[in-house]
């Protein structure tokens, strides 16, 4: 019995800290002005993942890259045209995660399905309104996860804040945080 309860709290505080290592804290540009959206730092417990366009010119949104635990992963367009930011797929360390907007018209990018296999995160904006790329809500069976912009105005999109209680991979999260990133940078121009 001792044995079995020794084991259990080696588990329960390995797995603690191994959740602490994997939890998303904020989100940043790395540059100013006209360029601000093509490159971004995601922090990541203690390391910081650079998320940043492939492309320049009138084609840069379409496609990223980013690095994840020393592996390369992408982000890119599922179609071409006016329809194409409504999905994407995330590709990384072999697994494709799937993000999509839920409806379509107008206001089709404040709901978002991604998706990995049989596990969905729920990723929508918290508020209605011009506002309402702002704050941020991604939710599982696994827990939640929250994003808000740091500051507010015109250049608040710039520098977020996040509150990770959500347990699915890093590049699930990844995908949700992606969402509200690129979400943010497009309405608040």
């Amino acid at each position: 019995m001792k044995k079995l309860i020794i084991i259990s709290m080696c588990i329960l505080l390995g797995g603690s800290s191994y959740a602490k290592g994997n939890k998303f804290t904020g989100i940043k540009t790395v540059y100013s002005g006209s360029t601000a959206w093509k490159e971004w730092k995601i922090k990541l417990g203690s390391s910081t993942i650079r998320l940043k366009t492939i492309y320049s010119g009138n084609d840069a949104w379409k496609s990223w890259k980013f690095k994840l635990n020393g592996k390369t992963g992408h982000i890119k367009t599922v179609y071409s045209g006016n329809d194409a930011w409504k999905q994407w797929r995330l590709k990384y360390n072999g697994k494709t995660v799937s993000i999509k907007t839920v409806y379509s018209g107008r206001d089709a990018w404040k709901e978002w399905k991604v998706r990995m296999g049989n596990k969905i995160i729920k990723m929508e904006t918290i508020y209605s309104g011009s506002s309402a790329w702002k704050e941020w809500r991604a939710v599982s069976k696994n827990g939640k996860l929250t994003i808000k912009t740091r500051y507010s105005g015109r250049d608040g999109w710039k520098d977020w804040r996040i509150k990770d209680k959500l347990i699915e991979s890093p590049a699930m999260k990844l995908a949700t945080i992606f969402v509200a990133m690129y979400s943010g940078a497009l309405r608040s121009h």
